[in-house]
């Protein structure tokens, strides 16, 4: 399986169950499934072709450019958070907030403004490094598929791949699994208990341990490639 993996990066070759699939994302995105989506969304500001940020500039581009390609530009760069752009000949313009609202667009036809804003309730936020929906789904103590309020928004992670509520609890059994995935809360006796390995790894009771071993006259397969020891 191979392909192309648009802003991230392929699966490991033995991961990959068909083509396009992404295993990573670029900053700016998160994994959603095998596709890479970013974490920013964009709000125009008032009507369209009415005009650019009246100040804040901080870097344009004459390139010729999609709309698409103007508001990446501006998910890459932290200090960007107003993008003008004209679609005539693909021109982006990059602000930050200092003087940028839909009553301060300077007028310049043909120009359309957006705000960048964070996409909340998504894996890779970086609202207090929380994964909603799969940091929550199984973990106990946490809000499960529910609806979750933080801070000043709502989250609802309902069917988040189909995990069933944990309830809230604080004897549920949590923890982390080194090199695997956690049994399913219902099945967990004590804190961090392995259900499953990553490929390269064993279950040894309720730890993932390494397939080790030497290879005589030669080199022993990736770790990720192996079954059994000695290989």
């Amino acid at each position: 399986w191979a392909g192309s993996c648009q802003n991230g990066q392929l699966r490991v070759q033995t991961l990959r169950t068909a083509e396009n699939q992404c295993g990573s994302c670029n900053p700016g995105y998160y994994l959603v499934g095998a596709v890479c989506q970013a974490i920013y969304t964009y709000t125009q500001m008032g009507l369209a072709d009415v005009g650019h940020c009246a100040g804040g500039y901080l870097r344009g581009t004459d390139s010729t450019l999609s709309v698409d390609a103007c508001q990446n530009l501006c998910t890459d760069e932290a200090d960007c958070q107003f993008v003008s752009y004209l679609p005539g000949n693909g021109r982006c313009i990059m602000y930050d907030s200092s003087n940028c609202a839909a009553s301060r667009l300077t007028a310049s036809v043909g120009f359309t403004t957006w705000q960048k804003d964070q996409a909340q309730c998504v894996d890779g936020a970086a609202d207090y490094a929380i994964n909603f929906c799969s940091q929550w789904c199984g973990t106990g103590g946490w809000a499960g598929c529910g609806t979750y309020t933080h801070h000043d928004y709502t989250c609802s992670c309902a069917g988040c791949n189909g995990c069933p509520m944990v309830p809230v609890s604080p004897q549920a059994w949590g923890g982390s699994c080194w090199n695997g995935q956690l049994r399913p809360q219902n099945q967990r006796t004590a804190h961090s208990q392995c259900g499953s390995c990553d490929p390269g790894f064993y279950l040894a009771g309720t730890t993932c341990q390494a397939w080790a071993g030497s290879c005589q006259n030669g080199q022993l397969r990736l770790q990720i490639q192996r079954t059994a020891e000695n290989q």
